[in-house]
């Protein structure tokens, strides 16, 4: 008898246990709506997760269309990525990272986004890769874009270069680089040829002549401007190469126990306006060291890339001190900071600065790609310095 007691007790709790629920707010979302869902007596785990499926799909991975970590929550709403093509639709909720469904429900959405596709730039420079944003696709594996001279016909015969989307529905996309001209770019569905959305662009012949920002033989400082309340800036003589004239950032003041540092801009020119170079990224510059107190300085220059702003620097602390260089969010723009050697602030004498900026970005972002080089930051940290030749080159 207590046998079958303990029994029915088991099976009245299994019967009657909460079971996990989901439920979108609305039966029917419009195209490109936020999709918000409430859950109850989900796991808690924080790798629990809804998906949104089309209806009747399988769990497999590449049927989801939206999806989003649950973050742990148990009972409450969570709010995933718009769904872009009309249809009708699955959300399920899954439990540690598995593909078991646990709870779903049924709802449908309706309308649709246009297709479209943007270039990040108006002219690229050859040489380039060409770089666009893409959104409203229809999301198949051989969906693909193709660059066009502007104005031919879709026939294959005229496509310059291409690429699919590999089932992108949004987001950003990259093709080889093309010759100089005029182009279109142009979306298709399904391998075939029907034309869904198109841009246009053109790309330019690269420009070898260095773009020299400051090489200090007009005598002036009038481009440069301190950021710093301390600190001073000077136009003397005796440059790099056999030079008239370079500039010297004078650098340190006792602080608090320690060196102070001084950050120097240098503008495009006495309005200080930004250099805005959207074609050449390596940059040049000849320093010297007149005093060094403390072994470290940095200079830094601001970029605005694909993936939007970026500050990349350089400091000969980071070998100094064994640390790493790093990739850090500040919010409303991404630190990029690398080493360079040391030896460029040993010995009083002119050394050659080269550095490839467009390959720095891409050893922590290899799809992001530089779209103008904004100006150039120099902080005199423990030394006085003398530069010369600031300049950005093609190659």
């Amino acid at each position: 008898m207590k046998f079958l007691r303990v029994l029915a007790v088991f099976i009245f709790m299994f019967l009657y246990a909460e079971a996990t629920t989901i439920q979108t707010q609305k039966a029917e979302y419009q195209a490109g709506e936020e999709i918000v869902v409430n859950v109850t007596d989900m796991a808690g785990n924080d790798d629990d997760w809804i998906g949104i499926y089309p209806a009747g799909a399988s769990n497999d991975w590449e049927n989801v269309v939206s999806w989003a970590w649950t973050n742990g929550i148990v009972n409450g709403e969570v709010t995933l990525p718009p769904v872009n093509s009309a249809g009708e639709y699955e959300v399920r909720a899954f439990f540690n990272n598995s593909f078991n469904t646990e709870a779903s429900y049924s709802f449908s959405v309706v309308g649709n986004i246009p297709p479209s596709i943007s270039c990040v730039k108006d002219v690229y420079i050859e040489g380039e890769r060409i770089v666009v944003n893409v959104s409203g696709l229809a999301g198949n594996d051989d969906d693909w874009i193709g660059i066009y001279p502007r104005g031919a016909s879709n026939d294959w015969e005229n496509v310059v270069a291409w690429r699919y989307t590999g089932g992108v529905r949004e987001g950003q996309l990259s093709l080889d680089p093309v010759p100089p001209g005029n182009y279109d770019i142009r979306v298709f569905f399904n391998d075939s040829f029907n034309l869904e959305a198109q841009d246009s662009f053109a790309v330019e012949p690269q420009n070898n002549e260095p773009t020299v920002y400051e090489d200090a033989e007009d005598g002036s400082i009038e481009r440069w401007a301190r950021l710093s309340n301390k600190g001073h800036i000077s136009n003397v003589a005796g440059g790099a190469d056999g030079s008239a004239r370079a500039i010297m950032l004078w650098g340190p003041f006792w602080y608090g126990g320690r060196w102070g540092e001084i950050d120097y801009k240098l503008y495009l020119n006495s309005d200080h306006d930004p250099w805005n170079n959207h074609y050449q990224h390596i940059l040049e510059f000849d320093i010297k060291t007149n005093h060094s107190w403390e072994p470290c300085f940095y200079f830094e220059l601001p970029l605005m890339t694909s993936q939007g702003r970026r500050v990349i620097s350089f400091d000969t602390y980071i070998p100094h001190t064994h640390q790493q260089e790093s990739r850090r969010d500040m919010g409303d723009y991404v630190q990029l900071s690398f080493g360079i050697s040391e030896d460029y602030r040993r010995g009083r004498v002119w050394k050659h600065v080269r550095l490839d900026l467009q390959e720095y970005v891409n050893r922590f972002e290899p799809d992001n790609i530089i779209l103008s080089v904004d100006g150039f930051v120099f902080n005199t940290r423990g030394g006085d310095y003398l530069l010369d030749n600031i300049r950005l080159v093609s190659e």
